[in-house]
């Protein structure tokens, strides 16, 4: 849950910032149709990498033309700094995680 509470928080009101689990009445209604219309990409993925390989994978699965780089722009993300403190004193270990902007993979200093 650490996760999702750094997401929510760090990019506030945008997708990114939504937990990808969902409530738990969600998560035990999820069925085998469910899992065969979503595809996810995570990490340093480029758009175009992912759209080919799920175009080659799974075009017999989809007609929704819909790709990722037309979400983002629909709904982009934004980093917004803050803080947020749970405290549960029936956990003895403290739990904490820290997320700031960083370098793009696409900035000239470290791409090729």
């Amino acid at each position: 849950m650490i996760f999702d509470h750094l997401h929510a928080r760090a990019f506030q009101y945008t997708p990114q910032g939504r937990t990808i689990v969902g409530p738990a009445e969600n998560v035990k209604s999820i069925t085998k149709t469910h899992l065969h219309d979503v595809i996810v990409a995570s990490g340093v993925v480029k758009d175009e990498d992912a759209v080919a390989l799920v175009e080659f994978f799974f075009t017999k699965f989809s007609t929704d033309p819909t790709i990722v780089a037309q979400l983002v722009v629909q709904e982009p993300t934004s980093f917004t700094g803050s803080e947020v403190r749970i405290i549960d004193d029936d956990i003895e270990l403290a739990h904490f995680t820290v997320a700031f902007i960083g370098t793009s993979y696409t900035d000239s200093m470290i791409s090729p």
